[in-house]
């Protein structure tokens, strides 16, 4: 769709497949039903259930949503970070989409960024207060350096 112009067509698609989640209510007996969590397409992907792999569809993901843009606002910012926090677009860079962004749009990310990292900051100060369970550390670890990843690739200027 991307390939034939239709930005906003494939934008829609992939807003609500890529955030599509779902859940067994009921099942016989199963080995492969291990708990209540939903089933996303990053889990498919895992199970090698796609044609295609995860990244490639966070790519055209983020391509269709800037290829669609027509609004340079700190609110479109967040919503496209928001997609790249996303477990299908973890391996995106920005850095793929050379002259997609305008500098507006980047300095917008890169403050939403900036108060990002310092949030998480903060959330890892109270984990070193306080006993919490490792991953949930490891997860904010994670989250600050993807974050930090980004904001290197703007003030690169991608």
């Amino acid at each position: 769709m991307l390939r034939l112009g239709e930005s906003g067509l494939a934008r829609e698609i992939l807003d609500k497949v890529c955030r599509l989640e779902f859940q067994v209510i009921d099942a016989e007996d199963s080995e492969d039903i291990g708990d209540d969590s939903p089933f996303t397409v990053a889990d498919a992907e895992k199970e090698r259930k796609l044609s295609m792999c995860m990244s490639e569809i966070g790519h055209d993901w983020v391509e269709a949503l800037l290829l669609d843009n027509e609004d340079e606002s700190p609110e479109f910012a967040g919503k496209l970070l928001e997609v790249l926090d996303n477990e299908m677009c973890h391996e995106i860079n920005l850095n793929d989409f050379n002259g997609l962004f305008s500098d507006k749009l980047l300095d917008y990310i890169e403050e939403l960024l900036e108060k990002k990292i310092e949030k998480i900051d903060a959330d890892l100060k109270v984990f070193s207060e306080e006993s919490r369970a490792w991953w949930e550390k490891y997860a904010l670890e994670k989250k600050k350096a993807r974050s930090q990843h980004h904001l290197l690739d703007i003030r690169k200027k991608c």
